[in-house]
């Protein structure tokens, strides 16, 4: 077929599929039986040696000829072979109706086999001189005035007429059969192509949400622990009693970082919820970054029931950046934490008095952006105020 057919609607009169080896048998199996069935009964009908043998040689040839040539242009398409298989058709055909005018029995197999071979309007013009050739040799034996003219003619008339309207029915439904198998075809692709979208935006979702998990746990403890291990090494000579302090700090959220790293791997589950509620999770940052800098921070907390896990986790992450932005950035004195239950939302606040920072501003990292990810991914806002030198306020409403 040319290039290209597969992906163009086809039309159906000129629509015919590829059969398939289950089809091409069916018809081999037919045209096996009527080669063994019609020479015998030629031979029971046939007046004389000679018509009977010439009859039935006719018969088995139109076989002969369907196997030797016409299957092997069925085998690539229904419809293709060339003028020259139903023109031989026709020719056996007649050449048994020299021996035998009395043979349309013959037509069981040059009818279908004239309509597998030629496309629907040349096979209905075959198949009209097909029916016609029985009535032509009766004429060529016995005269116009032969008393089985008219009964011979009326047959091939009906006979013509039958195997027409039976052809193109059946082209009908193999040229609709060709259009459902190509539009199955383009689905699949379709389908297929759907499939690898959604696995390749999956993949990607998947690695934000780990990226801003590993961002708001890991990378926040990994940068406290540096911090106190570096303020201890300033005070190992001055202040043992210090270093020794922010080492203890240190070897703690290590340890916290273990467990988050744990939790990630296991569930994906932040470590803090499992042991504790949301309330008792963010209190516990804001005390921890009151002890790794010099802010005071307070904490004003309602305890809220019944919200789901991806909510607490958002909660809880924006928290922990939003504290782990101010231990980095912000050199603050004061700093307040607030989660409150408004009755359709739950609103978290955090605010501080440090330098503050310009929101409209390039800024590099992850932070901010993860933290407007995770936020809207539950149908929630972000609202950053910072002046520079008038400290920053980060407030989060997620409905629930």
């Amino acid at each position: 077929m040319p290039a290209g057919a597969a992906s163009s609607v086809p039309r159906s009169d000129d629509v015919r599929d590829s059969p398939s080896r289950a089809v091409l048998w069916h018809w081999d199996l037919y045209l096996g039986v009527f080669a063994v069935v019609a020479p015998v009964i030629a031979i029971l009908l046939g007046d004389s040696v000679v018509e009977r043998v010439g009859a039935a040689g006719a018969l088995i040839g139109l076989y002969a000829w369907y196997w030797g040539s016409g299957r092997t242009h069925l085998r690539v398409e229904i419809g293709s072979a060339p003028v020259s298989f139903p023109l031989g058709t026709v020719v056996i055909f007649a050449i048994g109706l020299a021996f035998e005018p009395a043979l349309p029995i013959g037509w069981g197999a040059v009818f279908p086999m004239l309509f597998l071979a030629s496309r629907p309007g040349a096979a209905v013009a075959w198949a009209a001189l097909a029916a016609a050739l029985p009535s032509i040799a009766l004429i060529a034996r016995a005269g116009l005035d032969s008393p089985f003219l008219p009964a011979s003619l009326l047959l091939g008339l009906s006979a013509g007429a039958s195997a027409s309207l039976f052809g193109l029915w059946i082209g009908q439904i193999a040229a609709q059969s060709g259009q459902r198998a190509q539009l199955i075809e383009r689905l699949e692709a379709s389908q297929n192509e759907v499939r690898k979208l959604s696995r390749a935006a999956g993949v990607a979702t998947e690695r934000a949400r780990l990226a801003g998990e590993i961002h708001d746990t890991l990378a926040q403890g990994f940068t406290s622990i540096v911090a106190l291990v570096q303020a201890a090494e300033s005070k190992l000579d001055s202040d043992p009693a210090a270093a020794r302090r922010h080492l203890s700090l240190a070897a703690e959220t290590a340890r916290e970082n273990l467990a988050e790293a744990r939790a990630m791997v296991q569930e994906l589950t932040p470590s803090a919820l499992t042991s504790s509620t949301l309330t008792e999770a963010i209190r516990k940052r804001a005390e921890q970054l009151g002890r790794e800098t010099s802010s005071t921070v307070t904490v004003r907390a309602d305890d809220i029931d019944g919200l789901p896990t991806a909510v607490e986790v958002v909660l809880l992450r924006t928290a922990q950046e939003a504290l782990a932005n101010i231990g980095k950035h912000a050199a603050a004195a004061e700093v307040s934490v607030e989660l409150v239950d408004t009755g359709d939302a739950v609103r978290l606040g955090v605010t501080d008095d440090g330098v503050g920072f310009d929101p409209l501003a390039p800024h590099a990292g992850f932070g901010l952006d993860g933290m407007h990810t995770r936020v809207e991914a539950v149908g929630g806002s972000v609202r950053v105020d910072s002046v520079r030198g008038a400290g920053t306020r980060v407030t989060v409403e997620v409905p629930w």
